[in-house]
C-alpha cells in the first residue's frame, strides 16, 4: 500500500494586502508616539502655567503695583513704599507773573546735602526696628530712589556727561551729599536677578553698599491724655505734650546702589535703609538671601528701556558722546 503525504495548506496573502499591513502598523505605532509626545508637551506647559501663576501671586503678595516713569524705566517696588509725588504744576492766573523760584522738589531727601542727580521717582516706607523684648515698637523712615541720565540725553552736547552718570556722577552726589566715603572697586559685586530660571529677562546689575548717619525728623509722641496731664508730676516723666515739636535724631543707614543700563541709558536704584530695620520686614539688601528678599524681587521686575529721547535744542543733533566711555568700577 502506498503511502500518501498530506501538507498543510498554506494560506497566501496577497503583496498589496502585506503591504497594507505593514503600513497601518506603523501608523499605528507612530500615532502612540505622538500622542505620548503631545501628552508630555502639554503637561510641560501646564507645570509652567501653574509656576507662572505662583510666581506672579508672589510678586502681587510682596510688591506694588508696576510703576512706568514714561522716561524708558518700569519697576514694582516692595509693598510697604508709599510713592512721593511731584504736586501738579498751577499755571499762573491772567496778569500773575510765573514764580521766579522753581518749587521745591518733594521727592529730593532733605537728608542730605546735594540733591539726587537724574532723580526720575521716590518712595517712602515707615519700618519697624529691631528692639529688645521691653522695649516698645520704634519705627524709621526707608526709602526708595531711581535715578536715570534720560533727562542728560535731551541737552545738546551732553552725551559725554550721559555716558558719566553710573560710572561718577550719581554715585558722587550720593556719597557727598551722605558725607560718606566713595566704594573702593573691589567693593563693588556683580548680581543678576532674577539668580535662577526665572519668568523675566535676566539682567546683570552692578552694586554697592555704603553706610551713614543721617539726621531725620520723627513726629512727636502724642500724649495719651487730653492735655491735662502735669508733666511735672515724676509719674509722668518721659511723656511728651501733645504739642510738642518733631524730634531729630541721628539715625544709622545702609544705603545701596545698584547700578543697570541699556547701551547707552543708565539707571541706578538707591535703597537707604535703618540700619536696625527688623527682619520681619522682609527688605534684607542681601539679595542672595534663600528666603528671598522683596528688594530681590523688586530688581526681577526693573526694565530699562535703550531709546534715547530727542534732544530739546532742534537746531543740534543728539550727542552720541563720542570717544571711550569714562572708566567703570
Amino acid at each position: 500500500m502506498s503511502s500518501q503525504q498530506f501538507s498543510v495548506p498554506q494560506l497566501s496573502v496577497p503583496r498589496r494586502l502585506r503591504n497594507t499591513i505593514v503600513i497601518w502598523g506603523l501608523l499605528a505605532t507612530v500615532t502612540f508616539l505622538v500622542a505620548g509626545c503631545g501628552r508630555a508637551k502639554y503637561e510641560k506647559r501646564l507645570l509652567k502655567t501653574v509656576e507662572l501663576a505662583k510666581y506672579r501671586e508672589k510678586l502681587n503678595e510682596n510688591l506694588g503695583a508696576n510703576w512706568n516713569s514714561k522716561k524708558g524705566v518700569q519697576i514694582r517696588v516692595p509693598r510697604q513704599f508709599s510713592q512721593i509725588r511731584l504736586p501738579r504744576a498751577e499755571k499762573p492766573k491772567e496778569g500773575e507773573e510765573p514764580p521766579e523760584e522753581e518749587p521745591v522738589d518733594p521727592r529730593q531727601p532733605t537728608f542730605m546735602s546735594e540733591p539726587l542727580p537724574g532723580l526720575i521717582g521716590a518712595w517712602t516706607a515707615d519700618v519697624n526696628l529691631m528692639v529688645g523684648e521691653d522695649e516698645p515698637a520704634r519705627k524709621a523712615p526707608a526709602y526708595l530712589y531711581v535715578l536715570s541720565n534720560y533727562e542728560i540725553w535731551t541737552q545738546p552736547g551732553q552725551g559725554k556727561e550721559a555716558l558719566k552718570f553710573n560710572t561718577s556722577t550719581a554715585p558722587i552726589a550720593i556719597v557727598d551729599g551722605l558725607n560718606a566715603k566713595l566704594p573702593e572697586q573691589a567693593e563693588w559685586v556683580s548680581e543678576t536677578h532674577p539668580r535662577g530660571e526665572g519668568f523675566v529677562e535676566k539682567k546683570r546689575l552692578t552694586a554697592a553698599i555704603i553706610k551713614s548717619i543721617v539726621q531725620i525728623t520723627l513726629p512727636a509722641e502724642e500724649d495719651p491724655e487730653d492735655g491735662e496731664t502735669d508733666l511735672d508730676d515724676p509719674a509722668n516723666e518721659g511723656l511728651i505734650p501733645a504739642n510738642a515739636a518733631p524730634q531729630v535724631v541721628e539715625l544709622p543707614v545702609n544705603c545701596k546702589m545698584y547700578l543697570a543700563e541699556k547701551k547707552d541709558i543708565q539707571v541706578m536704584v538707591l535703597l537707604i535703609l535703618p540700619e536696625q530695620i527688623d527682619p520681619r520686614e522682609n527688605l534684607s539688601l542681601d539679595t542672595s538671601s534663600k528666603r528671598g528678599s522683596r528688594i530681590a524681587m523688586c530688581l526681577e521686575t526693573l526694565a530699562v528701556s535703550s531709546r534715547k529721547p530727542k534732544v530739546k535744542s532742534s537746531g543740534e543733533g543728539n550727542d552720541s558722546g563720542g570717544g571711550a566711555r569714562a572708566g567703570g568700577f
